[in-house]
């Protein structure tokens, strides 16, 4: 490249990072814009945490190795000769949360229009704050019933406990979480400036993303530090955990989902915060 391509592209790269440090700056000074950041911080925990860790623990609420034995023992078991119940356990919890997915994109396709009816009836603001509240504490609600003593009792006594299925639970919050496309995940065009709510949009992604993956990990360790005295590597403590040994994780994540809906609930606005004449000055204030 020759010395003025490489000029413009170097020129252009520095307008780039500068204003997406602006976009930065006035989106955590804004009221709207750290609630955008809280709800997405609260979303991106649960959901990741939900597919990462949901079919293990559904597997967990499964028959064990000593179950299947006695019941091959006793004659009662009714699978195949060869077939291992566990390994079935663990393929249908895993599968268990492939139709969630398809629901939660069903609600999402619907929840925007529905959102906009209700706009037009409650307003704005109430309607934002109103979904985004059901689509955190509703899935929180759901993993602390699924974690409460006694439903992870080892065989079919604890799960008896749920009004449902657990693989239907961990669905139902997973479909929760979709009204959040009809509130957060929209809020960008509400709260920022045409030329900003894309950059706006993308923090939250980054936020979301940022939360998932640290708490996918403070999961693992978790389970490691609960079960690491039953056994003798990292990698193996967390394969043995039992499913009573989920319970603070995910009742972690439920506290981060709701307490950042709650925060959005709150504080959110629907007028325009970021990249109005107002934030731009206090930025520039600032910067001073």
């Amino acid at each position: 490249l020759d010395v003025e391509t490489r000029s413009g592209l170097a020129a252009g790269a520095k307008d780039l990072i500068s204003d997406t440090v602006d976009v930065a700056r006035e989106t955590v000074l804004s009221r709207s814009g750290r609630a955008i950041l809280a709800a997405q911080v609260g979303q991106g925990a649960l959901l990741y945490s939900i597919a990462s860790w949901g079919p293990l623990y559904l597997e967990r609420l499964g028959p064990t190795q000593g179950e299947v034995a006695n019941a091959a023992a006793a004659g009662v078991s009714d699978l195949p000769p060869g077939l291992s119940a566990v390994a079935v356990t663990a393929s249908a919890a895993a599968a268990s949360l492939i139709l969630p997915q398809i629901a939660q994109a069903a609600v999402g396709v619907g929840v925007g229009t529905a959102a906009d009816g209700l706009s037009t009836r409650i307003g704005t603001r109430t309607t934002r704050r109103a979904l985004q509240v059901v689509s955190g504490v509703g899935p929180a609600l759901v993993l602390v019933a699924l974690t409460r003593p006694g439903v992870a009792t080892v065989g079919a006594e604890g799960v008896e406990q749920l009004l449902l299925p657990p693989a239907v639970l961990f669905g139902a919050a997973q479909t929760l979480s979709a009204l959040s496309l009809g509130a957060v995940s929209v809020s960008h065009l509400d709260v920022a400036s045409p030329p900003k709510a894309g950059s706006v949009y993308a923090l939250g992604n980054v936020a979301a993303a940022v939360s998932g993956s640290a708490m996918v990990s403070l999961f693992g360790m978790l389970l490691d530090g609960a079960a690491q005295t039953s056994s003798s590597s990292a990698s193996a403590a967390v394969a043995a955990a039992s499913a009573d040994e989920f319970a603070l994780p995910f009742r972690i994540v439920a506290l981060v989902s709701a307490v950042g809906s709650i925060w959005y609930g709150l504080t959110v606005e629907s007028d325009v915060e970021i990249g109005s004449a107002e934030t731009a000055g206090r930025t520039n204030r600032k910067d001073r």
